[in-house]
């Protein structure tokens, strides 16, 4: 059954335009600059990677995080649009870019935010062997630990609150007619 929700102009706004181009940008580093995307995840390490001397399993498995950081992109920036539809004279609806903004199926937009919500937990759990500091002392984090950690904490905080239905109205159940408020 397919379900229409207005949603809010930040969700708008982080989910189809700000996370897509920070992925892409993840998705640049780790295939262009694998050795300064590795030396910046792991600052201090007892080794330093030079750039043209990578192994090739390391080099592979860059490239292969790279492909993933062009999914997530694709996902926000394809998928949840073409799941979501413009409106000019739709009323109570997101505004953004000069259109109005409603979800028309909401189940494809929590389906893809719940996976990319487990993704972040998994984002996270990979940083462990940073030690447990790499998650609260923000002071100490260099750039890539903000698109590690920072940035992961306010797409997960926006994910959970979309999912818990902040910010979010059903319309409508397209198939039952009936409007309801969420």
């Amino acid at each position: 059954m397919q379900q229409q929700a207005s949603i809010s102009r930040i969700y708008c706004l982080l989910f189809l335009s700000l996370e897509p181009l920070t992925a892409l940008a993840g998705a640049y580093y780790a295939y262009f600059y694998p050795s300064s995307y590795l030396n910046l995840t792991f600052p201090g390490a007892p080794f330093n990677f030079l750039p043209d001397r990578l192994p090739p399993s390391v080099d592979i498995v860059l490239k292969q995080l790279s492909n993933l950081y062009l999914l997530f992109a694709f996902n926000e920036f394809v998928v949840l649009r073409m799941a979501a539809q413009a409106h000019p004279g739709a009323t109570k609806v997101a505004t953004m870019w000069g259109m109005e903004w409603r979800i028309v199926d909401s189940r494809v937009w929590r389906a893809v935010l719940t996976g990319m919500l487990i993704a972040d937990l998994g984002h996270l759990w990979s940083v462990r062997s940073l030690g447990s500091a790499v998650y609260y002392d923000v002071g100490s984090w260099n750039k890539m630990a903000w698109g590690n950690v920072g940035i992961v904490y306010a797409g997960m905080l926006a994910r959970i609150c979309f999912l818990s239905g902040l910010g979010v109205r059903k319309v409508e159940d397209i198939n039952g007619g009936e409007k309801k408020r969420r």
